[in-house]
């Protein structure tokens, strides 16, 4: 009999002790981050220390002794003092340096800072280092994190274009193309002519030229002539994929556009180095 009570308790501690795992593994939070969180509609401005809860879609705002809860949908904004590490850390990826200390520090953030407003800033530099070294299939995993319990009409511009740009190194075809798609017929303009541009991109690495020039890079061209920032980029992947086809009279009309308009350019200096 004692036997049996001793494998009893034995069996009852075991699995509380696995419920207790289970519990903390579930709800892991983001660091707890002095800030302020705006109420969607009504304005209420909460203020303390903030932490999101992934398994449970909330912040918890802590402040003087009492726990305020905020389930996602009821947030305006979040706002947070930028990590200390942040600022040195982009300066060194701007710069060039795209492995180390400075991304390993940017990943930290994204981590800490998860759904705490750094974490965009800091994962779109991310992406930039591991997509400069040719590996931005690696950053795929992360990024998705960041962007799980977002909508993309909330999110900037740049960081929406790392985001495709992840997507199209990992070859996540199908997934990028419903974003584009999402993009191009109801986002803000100066992302629906990024959406168009990377479309042409997506086709463009599966080396169907027709297709990038037709459903991409022309379209860009034509239907959003007033978005300039995306003009050079795809002057310059027309002039390509012409090439590809063997088109070289449209795409020296599209090299001589791409310098004259844009001489400054970053895509019209490649050229003008030979490439």
């Amino acid at each position: 009999m004692n036997a049996i009570l001793t494998w009893i308790q034995t069996r009852r501690g075991l699995t509380a002790l696995c419920v207790i795992a289970a519990v903390l593994t579930v709800r892991t939070a983001s660091a707890q981050v002095q800030g302020e969180i705006v109420k969607a509609g009504t304005g209420q401005s909460i203020r303390g220390a903030i932490a999101w809860w992934a398994s449970t879609k909330q912040y918890e705002v802590s402040a003087e002794g009492a726990r305020t809860v905020v389930p996602l949908n009821q947030v305006a904004s979040v706002r947070v003092a930028p990590p200390a590490a942040m600022a040195a850390a982009i300066q060194a990826v701007r710069g060039g340096q795209t492995s180390g200390a400075p991304v390993a520090a940017l990943e930290k953030i994204v981590n800490d800072y998860l759904m705490l407003e750094h974490d965009l800033t800091a994962m779109r530099w991310v992406a930039d280092a591991y997509l400069k070294r040719g590996d931005g299939k690696a950053a795929a995993p992360l990024f998705d994190k960041v962007m799980a319990d977002r909508t993309p009409a909330s999110l900037p511009q740049e960081t929406m274009r790392a985001y495709w740009d992840v997507l199209l190194a990992a070859e996540r075809f199908p997934e990028l193309r419903k974003e584009l798609s999402w993009a191009i017929e109801q986002g803000p303009r100066p992302l629906a002519a990024t959406a168009q541009l990377l479309r042409g991109s997506m086709d463009m690495q599966r080396k169907q030229y027709k297709d990038a020039l037709v459903e991409g890079y022309l379209r860009t061209i034509v239907l959003f002539q007033d978005v300039r920032e995306v003009q050079p980029e795809a002057l310059y992947k027309a002039t390509r994929c012409f090439e590809e086809l063997g088109e070289s009279g449209n795409a020296e009309k599209m090299r001589k556009k791409l310098l004259a308009e844009y001489p400054d350019s970053t895509y019209s200096k490649q050229v003008n180095s030979g490439g």
